[in-house]
């Protein structure tokens, strides 16, 4: 080997090497982040029915139920959305579909926590006097932006492209 390549050789393989940490680092992160995504669920269904694990106190929604469950619905929406950017090859732009894809995760986020809190800032379907109570309209809101957040999602994970097959014919230049 001549005295020159030696150099290039190196480089090759530090570069080889990084990105090999990179994927392994990415790999952990998404596991971690998985992990994190559960314990969003898990606030979620605390939130939404605390009957299911003994804590329901009160036949009414009240500000802390309502936080929690957003909070745990946020979580999900968030880690949701790091864990598909962290799919994505490094230097890749979004696409305008994955664009608008983020923007409709966020758009159903920003949905079903009003739609939740409705009755508890006076602007849902029942009266401020009375008690607040999570009716059809707020479930039916919740349920419309976690199904935005859901398409969003969808559209905004990153495709791959499939290799070309080595018996697919190329077209003539020219």
């Amino acid at each position: 080997m001549k005295p020159a390549v030696r150099p290039a050789l190196k480089r090759a393989r530090r570069k080889e090497s990084r990105v090999a940490v990179s994927e392994a680092r990415r790999r952990n992160w998404t596991r971690r982040l998985v992990l994190v995504d559960l314990l969003g669920l898990l606030l979620f269904l605390l939130g939404f029915n605390p009957a299911t694990f003994g804590l329901d106190r009160s036949r009414v929604i009240g500000y802390v139920q309502a936080i929690v469950f957003l909070l745990g619905l946020g979580l999900i929406v968030l880690v949701s959305y790091v864990v598909a950017n962290l799919q994505r090859r490094n230097g890749d732009a979004l696409s305008l579909v994955q664009d608008i894809g983020g923007r409709l995760m966020a758009t159903g986020y920003v949905l079903a926590a009003f739609s939740s809190v409705a009755d508890l800032i006076g602007l849902g379907s029942e009266p401020l006097p009375r008690p607040p109570n999570f009716g059809v309209l707020q479930s039916g809101g919740l349920l419309v932006g976690v199904l935005l957040t859901l398409i969003g999602l969808s559209m905004f994970y990153p495709r791959r492209r499939p290799p070309p097959s080595p018996d697919a014919p190329t077209q003539p230049v020219g």
